[in-house]
């Protein structure tokens, strides 16, 4: 077994930056690197919209999820911004334990929806390293937490209740 130690601890921080801040404020926002807790509304009395990126396009959003106003957790892992080429060899971050090797499927993101960060980010990890079948499978057999999937095709595989967070374009 393998621990993503920095995703673990970054996520864990935010949970234990939003537990005070929910005592105290309705609504706001703790973003570390792209693994956030959002609770409330907008400015706007509006539920919090998140974007989910192109991971081809990074500055380009593919959908967006609205999350409900109680709060979750929201994280994303890829593989297409922490990586490089050494000799023949391309490489990510993102590295399969079964193998010891980054990850080799078609998936190139992962988004998930959980109550704590920490959870969501693991998740994330672990659903984009066991690929499109497995992946899904993970999120529809966790019921704390939702997920999706993005293809090297920008083809996007829902777990069965995030479309419930899916905003309509």
């Amino acid at each position: 077994m393998r621990f993503d130690l920095g995703g673990i601890a970054k996520g864990f921080i935010v949970d234990k930056l939003a537990t005070p801040l929910k005592n105290r404020y309705e609504n706001f926002w703790i973003s570390a690197g792209g693994d956030m807790y959002i609770c409330g509304q907008d400015q706007q009395s509006k539920n919090w919209q998140v974007g989910v990126q192109n991971p081809l396009k990074h500055n380009q959003d593919i959908l967006s999820l609205h999350i409900p106003k109680e709060g979750k957790a929201v994280a994303t892992s890829g593989t297409t911004k922490r990586r490089g080429k050494s000799g023949d060899f391309f490489w990510h971050h993102l590295i399969d334990p079964r193998t010891g090797l980054p990850a080799d499927n078609s998936i190139l993101a992962a988004t998930v929806i959980a109550d704590s960060v920490w959870l969501a980010d693991v998740l994330a990890k672990t659903a984009l390293i066991l690929g499109k079948k497995e992946g899904i499978n993970l999120f529809d057999n966790f019921p704390q937490a939702e997920g999706l999937l993005i293809d090297n095709n920008l083809d996007i595989f829902f777990s069965s209740k995030i479309k419930d967070y899916v905003l309509e374009k």
